[in-house]
This record gives structure tokens, sequence and C-alpha cells, in this order.
């Protein structure tokens, strides 16, 4: 409570900034980016206060699992224009899915009535008493030009990544020894020995302020202000990301010079940066202009094409589109070399196979042998059958200074909570089955089999529908059994 503000790490400081809009009076939040840096349990705080309050909140976010949670309309801006969903991102994403399918069939169909008539012409041409009619045809073909403009491209860049890492066969990579590690004169690690082979692929996970970034810091040897030791098989080629790196980005480079490096030519270098969603017109743009989603996109893209052998990154989705973190994970998918990474990001802890997790607690270290799915699903249980023993207890005996007014407005507000998700989980449901209903009916017409492949896609959405409808339904369920009961006043 005595520190400076300056003193904090960026976790607490976006901590603070939550704990001045629990005391905010205000009738609308904008909050831009509110999840970066936070702990997944502070991130959950949040989702659940955001849900309770009977406020106007507009969320700018690319993390999925909090807009899921939390946002009940969505707001997509993409070339210069704003299109509404009424509904969390997996319901835009869906619906997106969907416009593209169309899309791409309109345009599909567009193009081969084009060629139609473009050969018709050329054969109109050679009757030289035909000329009219050609003329005629050409103005169908220009009006078939302006809807093919007029349709909005869905195509995405491939992603080509310059594979430069290296797979090091050996079974120390690190040896780490922390007796101590002080922070201000308070503990921060105590008793951790462990061992990291060069293959190995780690997520480390804990509470803002329990010493993840210091940890990292000691492996990398970044910090020796400690008791104990590290020991670095001498053939590792180690590559570090933190956000000090960004902090030291010389401000007058342009985009294009910084990404250049040894094996990285002029074209490369363009097509890894336009993979990055940079354009054509930031390449001569200067570090210093850049936000910082820019900034760290431009770095992950000097990554992308770096040599190495084991890596190290904290927190590196913090100010990354959807997108980015898309490309991210599909090159951590194809590395050779063993990784710790630190990150609070749920969609990245659940993207990747063969991880373990490690976890910072009571300032040791805690390995999990499985990834964050196996971890998430340990825990539920443990929490289910906390729970189930603490029922038994309360139905025992009530504890000195039991509030029964108080657990009981705490019940109403939590199935508030839970029937705010019901209804908007209800009417994604209703949309769903009309719109699976009337494919359908499409499908089983008399007159369906001239459908050709259009059919096709109609039975493929309605696979898809039925996939997530039975996703929805389950939720549904799920939500229905947390629902507490108020009992007898």
């Amino acid at each position: 409570l005595n520190k400076r503000i300056y003193e904090l790490s960026y976790g607490f400081k976006m901590r603070l900034f939550l704990a001045t809009i629990l005391l905010d009076e205000s009738e609308i939040l904008l909050l831009d980016e509110p999840t970066n840096h936070l702990d997944l349990p502070s991130m959950k705080f949040m989702e659940e206060y955001l849900k309770r309050i009977n406020k106007l909140c507009i969320i700018v976010s690319h993390d999925r699992a909090f807009l899921d949670s939390v946002c009940e309309r969505t707001l997509e801006l993409n070339n210069k224009k704003i299109k509404k969903y009424n509904g969390n991102y997996s319901f835009f994403k869906n619906q997106k899915e969907a416009t593209i399918i169309q899309t791409e069939k309109e345009r599909e169909n567009l193009t081969i009535e084009k060629a139609r008539l473009e050969e018709m012409i050329a054969r109109i041409k050679e009757n030289v008493k035909k000329v009219n009619i050609a003329s005629s045809r050409q103005k169908f073909v220009e009006k078939i030009d302006k809807k093919l403009e007029c349709l909005e491209d869905f195509s995405k860049k491939e992603v080509s990544f310059i594979r430069r890492d290296e797979s090091l066969r050996s079974d120390i990579g690190f040896k780490i020894e922390i007796k101590e590690k002080r922070y201000d004169k308070e503990k921060l690690l105590e008793d951790i020995e462990v061992a990291i082979k060069p293959m190995d692929r780690i997520f480390l996970i804990g509470a803002n302020g329990y010493g993840k970034s210091t940890l990292l810091r000691i492996i990398a040897s970044h910090d020796s202000n400690f008791i104990g030791k590290v020991k670095k098989n001498e053939k590792i080629k180690l590559l570090y990301f933190d956000f000090d790196k960004i902090a030291q980005l010389k401000d007058e480079t342009t985009v294009l010079d910084f990404i250049y490096t040894d094996g990285v030519d002029n074209f490369k270098a363009k097509q890894l940066l336009g993979m990055m969603l940079f354009s054509d017109k930031d390449y001569e743009k200067k570090i210093k202009v850049l936000s910082g989603g820019e900034k760290v996109r431009l770095y992950l893209t000097k990554l992308y094409c770096s040599s190495f052998n084991f890596m190290i990154l904290d927190e590196p989705t913090n100010y990354l589109d959807i997108e980015t973190v898309d490309v991210l994970i599909e090159w951590l998918k194809g590395l050779k070399s063993g990784f710790v990474i630190v990150t609070h990001n749920e969609y990245l802890l659940k993207s990747l196979e063969n991880v373990h997790l490690w976890r910072i607690e009571d300032r040791r270290l805690k390995i999990h042998f499985g990834n964050y799915n196996d971890f998430k699903f340990f825990e539920g249980k443990n929490r289910e059958n906390n729970v189930k023993s603490e029922i038994q207890q309360k139905k025992i005996r009530k504890p000195k200074g039991y509030d029964a007014k108080r657990e009981r407005q705490m019940l109403i507000e939590k199935r508030s909570a839970i029937n705010k998700q019901l209804k908007l989980l209800e009417k994604e449901i209703e949309i769903f089955e009309s719109e699976k209903k009337d494919l359908y009916k499409k499908m089983t017409a008399e007159d369906s089999y001239k459908m050709g492949s259009d059919l096709k896609i109609i039975s493929d959405r309605v696979k898809q529908l039925e996939r997530m409808l039975k996703t929805m339904y389950d939720k549904w369920n799920g939500l229905i059994d947390e629902m507490p009961e108020l009992g007898d006043d």
C-alpha cells in the first residue's frame, strides 16, 4: 500500500485501475483493453463485476474468453465501417463465417456468369452484323464487375514463416536453484529447484506480483540478485522477449529496416510484415509513431525470423489483436525448440498440446503434469468437492457472525447474473434454430436436386449449426445447474 505507482508491475497497475472502476459512479464505462497484464483471478473478478452492474459498458478487447463472458452485443470495425452483431464473440464469429460462405458462393457464381458472357461476346464479335448485341452484353459484364468490387474480400494472407529455430537434443537445458529471492525486503521466491530440458514446452501462470517475470529473468541470466544458482547448457541459443524490449526500440528506425536481418531479404521482410497485418504504407513508418500493439507486432515479427534453440516470452499476447494471436499460435505449434511462456490468455493456454503447466503460489513453484485443460479439469473437481464439503459443514452449524440477509443478497445477485447469461444464450439458440429450420426446408424440398453444389454448402452449414446448438444447450444446462436456490425466507 505504501509503494508509488511507478514501482508497481504492469499487472498491479491494471488492478489499481480496476479498483478505481469499482469506486466510479458513472453510468457509462469505456474500457480499452482492460485485460492486458491482468492475471486470471483478476480477469474472472472483472468478468463477474461487469456482468453484475447495471451500466452501459463499451469495451475494446481482443480476449475471446472475456468477450464471450461479458458482452451481449459485438461491434466489428473493419475497412472503416462498423457492423453490429446481436450476440457475444462466438455469436459474431459464427455469423461472420456464415457471411463468408455466402459471399464466396456469390463471388463464384458471378465469376462463372462473367466468364460465360465473355465467351458469348467473343463468339458474337466474329459476326460483324451482331456487334451491337456484343456491346449490350458487355454492359452486363460491367455490372457484374461492379458487383464483384462491392463484395467484401475475406481472403487471408498465407502464413509462411522463416523457420530458423533449432532442436537441441540434450537432457539438460537449464538447472535452476533458488533458495531465496527478495524484492523490497519481502520474500518473492524460495525453495525452487527445477530442471528444464531444451525441448520442454512450458506455460507459467500465477497471480500478479507472484514472481513470474522475475523467474523468467533469473532463468535468462538477466537477474543475478538472488540466493542460488542457474546453470545453462552452453549450447543454448536463447531468444528472450518482455515489455522492456518494446521500450528499448529505437524511435527513428523504420518498420522495414527493423526486420532486416541475415537471411531475410526485402521480399521476405515485406511478406512477414504483411502476415502481421502491416500494410505497404507502414513500411517506412518510424517506430516512434507506432501504437503499443503495433510495436508488439513488429517485435514478434522480428522473433519469427530469429535463430535460436530455446525461447522465453513474457506475456506476448498483450495488446495483440485476435488475428495476430492466431499467427503467434501457428508459429508456436511449428516450433522445433522448447520454450517457457508467461501468459494469462486462456485461448493461447488451451490451444497448444504437449505442454507442461507451471504455477507460482506461496513463493514456490508448482508443476502440473498435463496442459491447461487438464489443470482446469482437476481444479474444477477439487472446487466441486470443496463446495460439497462446505455445504455439509453449513448444514451442521452456522458460523459466528453469519449474516443471512447478506448471503441471500449474494445469491440473488448470482441468480441475476446467470439469468442474464441464460437470456443471451436463449436468444442465440432461437436465431440458430430458426436458421437451421429454414435450411432444412430447402434441403428437403421436392426440387432440392436442382440446387447442385449449393445443396452441399447448405448441408455443411446445417451440420455446423447442429454442433453449435449442442454446445449451446450443454452450456444452458450447465448454467441451470449453477443456479443457486434461495430457500425459504
